[in-house]
């Protein structure tokens, strides 16, 4: 959606799998490149970017690499830049119920919300926050299984639970939607 609208994008992901993923796509666009790596360790240069997105990254991100993975927002940003924050928030009956079949997240999506809200707001200014359901399908979660799981089998007993509980309910469990609550922070960086 954003390649069409500006003169570069760069995904950058820990996971080997998105880069999968990113070669059976055929839409790719000159503009856009794809890399491994991590928000600690950022492979661009100082005051490249006019803005970053963690889309449902930030709370991956190890607590003695927060540090360095925020010198990397500021080092690659440009003064006035801007970062976009969307972080799934935990709460009961939504998609965060799947994703504590695979890991409970919600100590750490708490610790990282916290985290967010104590940033330094001479440097990060915050512009908004915002929350939003964004609608998830049953192949998100089996992109998030087999991203997460390596082991075979347990990655096939989590899908056959979830097709079990869902039959229980007459539910097709390759068609369900499910709602995932999302909070929305855009900071100004400010150097």
């Amino acid at each position: 959606l954003l390649a069409p609208k500006v003169m570069e994008i760069y995904g950058i992901d820990h996971a080997p799998i998105v880069s999968e993923i990113v070669e059976k796509r055929s839409d790719i666009r000159r503009n856009e490149v794809y890399q491994i790596g991590s928000a600690e360790n950022l492979q661009l240069p100082d005051n490249y970017s006019d803005i970053m997105l963690f889309i449902a990254s930030f709370h991956h991100i190890p607590d003695d690499a927060m540090t360095a993975a925020l010198n990397e927002i500021v080092r690659v940003s440009r003064n006035g830049g801007h970062v976009l924050i969307l972080e799934p928030v935990s709460e009961q009956g939504t998609y965060s119920d799947l994703i504590a079949k695979i890991e409970d997240e919600r100590d750490i999506l708490k610790k990282t919300e916290a985290m967010i809200d104590s940033l330094n707001p001479v440097i990060y200014q915050r512009e908004s926050e915002s929350f939003y359901y964004i609608q998830r399908s049953s192949s998100d979660y089996r992109l998030v299984i087999e991203s997460y799981i390596s082991d075979k089998v347990k990655r096939n007993q989590i899908w056959s639970g979830i097709q079990m509980e869902y039959a229980e309910e007459s539910l097709d469990p390759d068609s369900i939607q499910f709602k995932s609550l999302c909070r929305v922070v855009i900071l100004r960086i400010n150097k």
